[in-house]
C-alpha cells in the first residue's frame, strides 16, 4: 500500500459475500448500522473489491 493508505481491498469475490452475509446476519439480529456496510463502487473502485467500513 501506499504511504497514508490505510485500507486495502478484500482478497476475493467470496470474501465480499462472506462480509456480506455477516452484516446481514448482525442486522437481523438487532445490530443497527452507524455508517458504512456496502461495496464501494464510486469513484472508479466498481471493478474491485472494496468494503466501505461499518460501525454496528
Amino acid at each position: 500500500m501506499s504511504d497514508g493508505v490505510g485500507i486495502g481491498p478484500l482478497i476475493n469475490e467470496a470474501a465480499i459475500q462472506k462480509v456480506d452475509d455477516q452484516v446481514q446476519d448482525a442486522l437481523a439480529r438487532g445490530a443497527k448500522a452507524e455508517t458504512g456496510g456496502h461495496r464501494l463502487t464510486d469513484n472508479g473502485l466498481a471493478g474491485f473489491i472494496f468494503w466501505r467500513r461499518i460501525y454496528l
